[in-house]
């Protein structure tokens, strides 16, 4: 992903969890997050298994409402009625946070069927109360810290072997291979790389290094 279309992608998805947010202020019912949530979230999976099985783009992502209603609605579901259903959809709807679709379907003649789809790629944490993005902070830095001990055992083996500054080597193939592939720094927080990228789309690689050389020390300090 070239810098332009990573920050063009970070801003999509910013504008994505405002539109969200801004949803769930409105509706302060935990049942109704939960709806959200779980509606979402079957959607968001049926878009990324679609997209896997490289459907062609027009048909990526659509739910026959008729399916929702059987997924969600009904005795021991998590939607009780169809009305309740039905206005959180067309709310949905309306806030641009899915989208519609009717179409005729080719073996129900003379019949339309109404489909849905989300309108971007979701996130779960986006809707987490604050204990909950709490807990998915603490989960991602458990990630780094794990990966962290991996790079020092890395490094520990390749001294073992006779490799001089095993670190040094590491930190500048890093930085190489950001210059070759910048969109490789944001495979765990694709906020990441667009703090250090100018309006031009630079990347200030050594910038980025040093953030997460931090990021390290820190890790390392509070370990002791």
């Amino acid at each position: 992903m070239t810098p332009d279309k990573t920050r063009d992608h970070g801003r999509r998805e910013d504008e994505a969890r405002l539109k969200i947010q801004k949803f769930l202020q409105g509706r302060r019912n935990p049942e109704t997050r939960k709806y959200v949530e779980k509606l979402i979230e079957y959607l968001e999976n049926v878009r990324k298994k679609d997209t896997e099985g490289k459907k062609p783009n027009r048909e990526i992502g659509w739910v026959r409402v008729k399916d929702l209603l059987g997924q969600f609605v009904g005795e021991g579901k998590l939607i009780k009625n169809e009305t309740t259903f039905y206005r959180l959809i067309a709310d949905l709807s309306q806030d641009l946070i899915i989208e519609k679709q009717a179409r005729p379907m080719p073996h129900e003649k003379g019949r339309q069927a109404t489909f849905y789809r989300t309108l971007f790629e979701y996130r779960p944490e986006w809707i987490f109360s604050r204990d909950g993005l709490e807990e998915a902070y603490a989960e991602r830095m458990v990630c780094i810290h794990d990966l962290i001990e991996q790079l020092t055992i890395a490094q520990k083996l390749l001294a073992d072997m006779g490799c001089q500054n095993p670190y040094e080597i590491i930190r500048e193939r890093f930085i190489h291979q950001m210059k070759r592939n910048p969109s490789c720094s944001a495979a765990l927080d694709p906020n990441l790389i667009q703090e250090f990228t100018d309006k031009k789309g630079n990347v200030d690689h050594q910038g980025l290094i040093n953030k997460i050389a931090m990021m390290r020390q820190n890790n390392e300090s509070s370990a002791l």
